[in-house]
């Protein structure tokens, strides 16, 4: 249940602003009812800004495990494309192919060598 539904923002932020400045003594000294509304403010919006605090941390961190992901998935595929043997020759082949038949689309076969590397 809200209790400042109706309270417009200027409102909330003028009691929290006199709990943020009084001293607890200071604060004690005022009527029961005043007091518990203020402090009531106060914690409502000092409970906003803390969820709002946690909510942009948990999109940091999920923005940062999603780039470390992606970091450690483009490393893994170049290990791979690393470790292929006679990978230059091959990617010369196909470079050569697609630049004498451009209209069609380049495949490797098991034995490249000698024959076509089109479909």
């Amino acid at each position: 249940m809200d209790l400042f539904t109706d309270w417009g923002l200027q409102d909330l932020g003028a009691c929290r602003q006199r709990v943020a400045v009084e001293a607890p003594h200071e604060l004690r000294r005022h009527p029961d009812a005043a007091r518990h509304v203020w402090l009531a403010a106060y914690v409502h919006l000092r409970g906003r800004a803390v969820t709002d605090t946690l909510v942009d941390l948990l999109i940091e961190t999920v923005h940062h495990i999603g780039a470390r992901a992606e970091n450690k998935v483009e490393q893994e595929l170049l290990d791979d494309i690393k470790r292929v043997g006679g990978k230059q020759d091959l990617l010369f082949n196909l470079a050569n192919a697609a630049v004498e038949k451009p209209d069609e689309l380049p495949v490797q076969h098991e034995n490249i060598r000698g024959s076509s590397y089109y479909h």
